[in-house]
């Protein structure tokens, strides 16, 4: 295949996954078939065969978009040399802003819950997370930012469920753009119980600041 070839194969199959987040997003997995993907992205049958072979399929090329922009956007968080709990918070915020400004990764998001039984992807996915996140909150714990009697890895369990079900409630119900509003509190609720006295205020003004420039991109609605 010559490079105009390959240019015009990749742009077909961008305009085949652009088709089927919008549809996904408008009715559902479920409801939506090929017909549907194929007329709203104006192609014949045979050029999305050519892609996919199913509607499975295409939902897993949606899940490995999706997974492919988390990695890229938290890849490094935990080399830098900031506190690691100052890590977790900026993670959070990284993951979050993505569910609010990337179509994809908000489908890929719900798709992963939906089949992520079936997906190896998926599993993959929720299994690099959760070992980065609680990676993290082991460091918070040698550094001294844990309180005493804190298990990291009971907390950093019980945080990956805390921002899955944020990011979940959030997509169901604002499309994503609540996730500022939605992470604030449940770090408003997570930190006093999990850090130390000294560093508690800090923490929370960093969550408050984060909050807010995530706020600040989210376009409102008109």
């Amino acid at each position: 295949m010559t490079r105009p070839q390959q240019a015009r194969s990749a742009a077909t199959r961008q305009k085949i996954l652009q088709a089927a987040v919008e549809l996904f997003n408008e009715a559902g997995y479920a409801r939506v078939g090929l017909g549907d993907i194929i007329e709203r992205a104006e192609l014949t049958k045979g050029a999305l065969y050519y892609h996919f072979d199913s509607k499975e399929s295409l939902a897993g090329a949606i899940i490995g978009a999706a997974s492919g922009a988390v990695y890229a956007a938290v890849r490094g968080i935990d080399d830098s040399p900031a506190p690691a709990l100052e890590n977790l918070i900026h993670l959070s915020f990284v993951m979050a802003d993505l569910v609010a400004d990337d179509p994809i990764v908000r489908t890929g998001s719900q798709m992963m819950r939906a089949l992520g039984e079936f997906n190896e992807v998926a599993v993959q996915t929720y299994t690099s997370l959760g070992a980065l996140i609680t990676a993290l909150v082991r460091t918070a714990g040698a550094e001294g930012d844990l309180r005493d009697g804190a298990d990291p890895d009971a907390v950093g369990e019980f945080f990956m469920s805390t921002y899955l079900g944020a990011e979940l409630l959030s997509i169901g119900t604002a499309g994503g753009q609540d996730m500022a509003e939605r992470l604030r509190s449940a770090w408003g609720v997570l930190l006093p119980a999990i850090t130390t006295d000294d560093a508690l205020p800090y923490l929370l003004e960093l969550v408050s600041r984060s909050a807010e420039r995530l706020r600040s991109r989210v376009p409102k609605d008109p």
